[in-house]
């Protein structure tokens, strides 16, 4: 009953569908004065139910009373508040005005509400889409534009039912060249940011979209960005799964975001090809960000790897530290560090996921998940002037934040976006205006030792005697970021 999610039904003089790109929506029927909604699972076995976007047609305007039955996955954040959102035909999406209320019912949680229709289309989803046709459509208007610097559009691979994985450039001109279809540059070192591996995960896709509106705008900081790297764009990893209105897996019911160590080029096309550029680029890569959404964790922050090597543990920890300084909305305090390299049966392991590999095939220590809540965070970070004009939602003492942390929308989404750019060119100290500089800790180097004894406070870094004790003076700090002490992060060593 509730597999596959593109259907119609007509019910009282109204129509309720579901027979478009991402569109998701198993059954509904009239119960009383209500219409329920039933959410779809990805595949016969999954758990993954919650996505629902539907649409709503009537030649009448009524109130309509909504039951949406059987949401599973998101039900913390549900009960936490998250509210649908709407929009009317040809007009923006919002969140449900009306007071929303949920319960547990016999197939999940349950939300319910009464809507006023104020059009005669409305489309009702669990949170702000971003379709494929979306994505199809911003690049190809990105792709209609003349650009005084490189810029690139190919197709990466075709997915499982043939739709494309596209795969962005971007960078200037100096110092690059095409050698049979390659870019190839000597000084120039690559950044690899994905997205939408998991086919709900709909912030990701906002995320993305700052990135490659940023970095094809005329921001000083982009222009150094273009002059320092040269990034590789994979906007959406799971176009069959997006197309499909699936919540997580692909067509076959795969979790993409497990088969990193397991590809078959038959089955996971999109996850074979980014390995396959991984592995082509990877003395090559300075940084890879793979973009997510998270339903339980508050907050925006990343997952990162545990490193053996402290100093090697401070590089990784810089980016998500430097977020902090450049985005309100960042919270280091959800971050962590996990080594995920060895296959266990437990609960949890991320062994075939994009940073396990990504880390694995560069060795390199900035290899990121960067993950967005749908909802909220619990804190709004005090942000220094950057000397440029800024966006309120870059601005934590803007209206914005006058009432504390604020519901997530897609500008929010956007502020990370562009708060990824900055922070990857704080880390190479090529920022001309970086917020470093008006911050508490000035420089680059003094910024790490922040950086190492922020590690050097939270598991599983404070369990180490060696580290804890170093940590206390800054000059044995400046010794290990110059490399003249090692501290070997030994499992054997740790205290717990």
């Amino acid at each position: 009953m509730d597999i596959g999610g593109k259907n119609y039904f007509y019910l009282d003089n109204i129509e309720f569908d579901s027979e478009f790109d991402s569109g998701s929506l198993a059954k509904a029927q009239k119960i009383g004065q209500e219409y329920w909604i039933y959410t779809s699972r990805d595949a016969s076995k999954s758990s993954a139910k919650s996505w629902f976007y539907f649409r709503v047609k009537c030649r009448e305007l009524r109130c309509l009373q909504l039951r949406i039955k059987s949401l599973g996955y998101h039900s913390k954040m549900l009960q936490e508040g998250l509210k649908p959102v709407f929009k009317d035909e040809g007009g923006k999406w919002g969140r449900i005005p009306e007071e929303v209320g949920s319960c547990k019912g016999e197939l999940g949680l349950e939300l319910f509400f009464e809507h006023q229709m104020t059009a005669n289309v409305v489309y009702f989803a669990l949170y702000y889409p971003y379709s494929y046709t979306d994505c199809q459509n911003f690049l190809c208007n990105l792709e209609s534009v003349s650009y005084p610097f490189y810029f690139r559009r190919e197709n990466l691979t075709s997915s499982f039912e043939g739709r494309r994985c596209d795969l962005l450039l971007v960078s200037s001109f100096e110092d690059i060249k095409e050698d049979q279809g390659r870019v190839v540059s000597e000084n120039k070192k690559a950044v690899v940011v994905s997205a939408r591996v998991h086919a709900g995960e709909t912030p990701s896709s906002y995320v993305m979209q700052a990135v490659l509106e940023f970095l094809l705008g005329n921001d000083p900081r982009a222009e150094a960005l273009r002059n320092h790297f040269v990034f590789y764009i994979v906007p959406m990893l799971n176009p069959d799964g997006v197309s499909r209105g699936n919540l997580r897996l692909d067509t076959l019911g795969q979790d993409l975001n497990r088969t990193y160590n397991s590809t078959s080029p038959e089955k996971c096309p999109t996850i074979f090809a980014l390995k396959n550029l991984l592995q082509e680029l990877r003395q090559e890569i300075y940084c890879f960000i793979d973009l997510h959404a998270h339903a339980s964790i508050k907050g925006i922050f990343t997952f990162g790897n545990l490193m053996k090597d402290f100093k090697q543990q401070i590089e990784s920890a810089l980016f998500p530290k430097f977020m902090e300084l450049n985005s309100p909305n960042f919270h280091w305090k959800q971050c962590s560090f996990k080594d995920n390299t060895e296959q266990t049966d437990k609960p949890g392991n991320r062994v075939g996921t994009a940073r396990t590999f990504g880390h694995l095939c560069t060795g390199i220590p900035r290899v990121y998940t960067l993950e967005c809540n749908y909802n909220s965070g619990f804190k709004v970070n005090e942000t220094y002037p950057s000397n440029l004009e800024e966006s309120p939602y870059s601005d934590h003492k803007s209206y914005v934040y006058s009432n504390g942390p604020p519901l997530y929308d897609t500008e929010i989404f956007e502020e990370t976006g562009k708060s990824v750019c900055v922070s990857i060119l704080d880390m190479i100290d090529k920022n001309p205006f970086s917020r470093l500089k008006n911050s508490p800790f000035k420089d680059l180097e003094t910024f790490k030792i922040h950086v190492a004894e922020q590690l050097a406070g939270i598991p599983p870094f404070r369990y180490y005697n060696t580290l804890r004790h170093l940590c206390k003076s800054k000059y044995s700090l400046k010794e290990i970021l110059r490399g003249k002490v090692s501290v070997v992060l030994s499992s054997t060593e740790s205290s717990k």
